[in-house]
């Protein structure tokens, strides 16, 4: 097992944005992933921000992993512009350590992490089947993406 990076190290791979939302930016649309993926549970332990931009009467969902130097907010109006586009629903999710998701810090695990619970919420909640998914990222995010 390597070890892991240091803090130098760290702040070269994930240069963190300075957030470019809030909770209230995204009326309606800004949603929180509970990490155990029951929203029926009091203790729904540590959860990722994501915001979910439905297209009426759409089939396919594009789940977007935003890349290294942006964060969900950054993301917001490209995302409108494919639900627009393509006529799909998109979600985009929040890495920890950008916008407004502390917490922990970002680290390839984490990540890693972050892009398989939101593939899950996708399939396990949302009840979208594993083939009406189209998954995207840019930069960062596609890497997280090929490893779905």
């Amino acid at each position: 097992m390597a070890a892991a990076p240091s803090p130098l190290v760290s702040a070269f791979l994930f240069p963190v944005p300075t957030p470019s939302y809030t909770p209230h930016s995204f009326p309606g649309e800004l949603l929180w992933i509970p990490q155990s993926l029951d929203y029926s549970s009091r203790d729904k332990g540590e959860c990722v921000p994501a915001v979910l931009l439905l297209c009426p009467n759409a089939r396919y969902l594009v789940l977007y992993l935003h890349s290294n130097g942006e964060d969900l907010g950054l993301s917001y109006y490209f995302a409108s512009g494919l639900r627009a586009l393509l006529e799909v629903h998109v979600l985009i999710v929040e890495y920890p350590g950008y916008g407004i998701y502390g917490g922990r810090r970002p680290s390839e695990e984490s990540l890693s992490a972050v892009a398989d619970l939101s593939f899950r919420f996708v399939t396990d909640v949302l009840g979208i089947p594993s083939s009406d998914i189209i998954l995207m990222g840019r930069s960062l995010g596609a890497a997280l993406a090929t490893q779905l």
